[in-house]
């Protein structure tokens, strides 16, 4: 499609379970915010991770560990993971710092990211009207599921 969502957002929750740089993350001031970048290497190192010495995995198994893609070629400063999409009406508020509290406000971001000079993202701005914009809100509150009450 021309908006490109289904890039980041496929499958049936709506995630490729990857990381992408959408220009959120902030390398200057005093709310420093690199994304996966150090997140790895804190996994990497952490004594408790399911490699360490406390881990009661007898096999040492831990695939999700040794298979992990420590490629220098990823871009993973200013990387956060791909949320799913469903069920967004009980997770706000939304991006990986909780910068917004309304679809609204992510879908404006998505239509006017900040300049790609700023932390070099992958993002290219959303370019839809706002018909568009405001059905695409509409999709994305479809998405969740109704609330069930047991009585």
């Amino acid at each position: 499609s021309r908006t490109h969502c289904l890039r980041c957002h496929n499958g049936p929750w709506f995630s490729n379970g990857g990381f992408h740089n959408i220009g959120t993350g902030s390398f200057e001031g005093k709310d420093l915010d690199f994304g996966r970048v150090f997140g790895l290497q804190s996994v990497l190192i952490d004594e408790f991770n399911c490699l360490g010495r406390f881990s009661d995995d007898a096999a040492r198994d831990c695939a999700s560990l040794r298979h992990i893609n420590r490629s220098g070629h990823l871009p993973l400063e200013g990387a956060f993971k791909v949320p799913g999409l469903r069920n967004l009406g009980a997770t706000a508020p939304y991006m990986h710092d909780g910068r917004y509290k309304t679809l609204k406000e992510v879908i404006e971001f998505y239509r006017a990211p900040p300049d790609r000079g700023v932390n070099n993202h992958e993002l290219a701005a959303l370019d839809i009207t706002d018909r568009e914009a405001m059905q695409l809100i509409a999709f994305l509150e479809s998405l969740n599921l109704p609330e069930y009450r047991f009585e």
